[in-house]
């Protein structure tokens, strides 16, 4: 049997990154982080590396424009692992 895991020191030596998906997780919410445009290639690198190792999920990363409608932001939402880039840059992986 493995040892228990202190709840209180597994959150402390978590990043800020991490304690916003962990929060969102708990909290039943989408997370939605933004960021400058310069940040955001390693700001998705970080997510997804947090959503596979920390919490074993997979990520959909949206790349959404002033077009985007509605109609494609739903239909990329609801696909699963299936990479696609619509006319607006929105991309799914």
């Amino acid at each position: 049997m493995d040892a228990p895991i202190n709840v209180h020191e597994a959150i402390a030596d978590l990043s800020d990154l991490e304690l916003a998906v962990l929060a969102c997780l708990v909290a039943n919410q989408h997370c939605i982080i933004r960021a400058q445009e310069e940040l955001l290639n390693d700001l998705q690198s970080e997510l997804e590396l947090i959503a596979s190792t920390s919490f074993d999920l997979s990520c959909a990363v949206l790349a959404c424009s002033p077009t985007t409608g509605l109609d494609e932001f739903s239909d990329a939402v609801v696909v699963d692992n299936i990479s696609t880039v619509g006319p607006s840059g929105l991309e799914v992986c």
